[in-house]
């Protein structure tokens, strides 16, 4: 093989050397973009799920406070047959 061919068969291996590494970028780009979505979704869901959380606990503490004042109504009107 004289040097030309060398030369030649040298550049198209950097070639496809640096066609190898664009690819492996261009898919490391993709899965971090991927994995920042997945992580942005994983967020929106978590705050989702502590508004429900509040919302029920809210509720409940409501609820709760119903029937504390029930409880403390009955109890005053028991109080009055006295």
């Amino acid at each position: 093989m004289n040097f030309r061919n060398r030369l030649r068969v040298f550049l198209t291996s950097v070639n496809r050397s640096r066609n190898c590494i664009n690819r492996l970028m261009n898919f490391r780009n993709r899965l971090r973009v991927f994995l920042t979505s997945v992580y942005r979704s994983r967020n929106c869901i978590n705050r989702l799920m502590n508004i429900l959380n509040r919302l029920r606990e809210f509720v409940t503490s409501g609820y709760r406070l119903r029937n504390g004042m029930n409880r403390l109504r009955n109890f005053l009107n028991r109080l009055r047959f006295f």
